[in-house]
């Protein structure tokens, strides 16, 4: 549950404070790990969840711009 509020939490504080920082396919994959960790609390552990979101962030945020350089 902890998970699910944080990661509700990491969403609305980045779209106040930066409202195009995250893609349509973070936001998405934000809400439906959310679900996830509400529905099968035993299926991701917290680690896993804040590891996802961390990699698919970092992924959405530096792949475009190493992609401009070309």
């Amino acid at each position: 549950m902890e998970t699910a509020i944080a990661l509700i939490a990491f969403f609305i504080i980045t779209t106040l404070v930066m409202p195009n920082l995250l893609s349509k396919e973070i936001i998405l994959g934000l809400v439906v790990l959310g679900i996830i960790a509400i529905a099968q609390p035993t299926l991701l552990n917290r680690e896993q969840v804040i590891a996802l979101v961390a990699f698919g962030i970092l992924f959405s945020l530096i792949i475009p711009e190493l992609m401009k350089g070309k």
